[in-house]
């Protein structure tokens, strides 16, 4: 854990000064992007056989056993992998390509009472800002669910 710690550190000022010396804007850092679809009385695994893709995480509906998670209701999650996918573009374009082929599906989830949304989160600095192009923003209207920033004000 410590390293992952060492290496997002690195990885966070290498980015700064790459941007200082080019003069670009201050944008999020270690970003990444979650397809949540989440309910009361949501069954991951229902989830899981409807959309046929395997999900990164889940949570059955219910209290938390260990009590660390206030939120009762159950979750299923597409989490974008930073290992291969190191750019914004490419972590929505890898979560959205997943998704796209089974919007039918998922809108019948969301209209079955399932809340649904694409959450970027990364951390953020002063001044910084997230850079979507209009055919990303374009993709993830089609969707019809809403898309959640999430940034990390946190210091590095």
């Amino acid at each position: 854990m410590q390293r992952n710690k060492v290496r997002r550190r690195q990885h966070f000022e290498r980015a700064r000064r790459y941007r200082m010396r080019n003069n670009e804007p201050n944008t999020w850092v270690l970003t990444d992007v979650a397809l949540i679809i989440r309910g009361a009385t949501l069954v991951p695994d229902e989830v899981t056989e409807l959309l046929q893709i395997e999900p990164t995480a889940v949570r059955q509906p219910g209290p938390d056993p260990l009590g660390y998670v206030p939120d009762t209701a159950g979750q299923w999650r597409l989490q974008s992998d930073d290992l291969s996918t190191k750019t914004l573009s490419c972590q929505l374009d890898a979560i959205m390509s997943s998704i796209e082929p089974r919007l039918s599906t998922l809108q019948e989830l969301v209209a079955r009472g399932a809340d649904a949304c694409i959450r970027i989160t990364g951390y953020a600095g002063n001044d910084s800002q997230i850079v979507l192009t209009a055919a990303e923003m374009e993709r993830i209207a089609r969707l019809g669910i809403p898309l959640s920033l999430s940034p990390s004000l946190s210091e590095r």
